[in-house]
């Protein structure tokens, strides 16, 4: 039970941190422009809008690496246990769809967004599969 817990909250954390770092990279590689303190909700959407594709593909690949790596870390810990690592996928699931529902988005983003993490999650479990129930 420890472990499974563990695995769950490690997974969460490193998720966070590696989307977190993809996307630091993508601001790196992609300047965006300065917006203010507080911004609008228009001032948002014109910003997410006015964003290069690269930019754009920068924040999908950060769900998917995050998913995959998140998923990975808590089948590792958790000796396999599924509940451990669908906790981590629904995490970054329902994270990434917040992201996605509160600035309108481009709608292949939306559509990788919903994909990416449950791909990455397949992934992960061909890397650390599952322990026997």
């Amino acid at each position: 039970m420890t472990r499974k817990l563990v695995g769950a909250v490690v997974g969460i954390v490193l998720a966070m941190l590696v989307v977190a770092l993809v996307q630091t990279v993508g601001h790196y590689l992609f300047p965006e422009p300065e917006l203010p303190a507080n911004p609008s909700p228009q001032q948002l959407r014109d910003a997410v809008a006015a964003a290069p594709v690269g930019a754009k593909a920068m924040v999908v690949l950060s769900w998917f690496l995050g998913a995959l790596v998140g998923v990975w870390a808590a089948l590792r810990i958790s000796n396999g246990a599924r509940r451990s690592a669908l906790v981590v996928a629904g995490a970054v699931l329902l994270l990434t769809i917040a992201v996605l529902l509160s600035v309108t988005h481009p709608t292949w983003m939306v559509a990788l967004g919903l994909l990416v993490p449950v791909l990455a999650t397949f992934l992960a479990t061909r890397i650390v599969p599952f322990a026997e129930a």
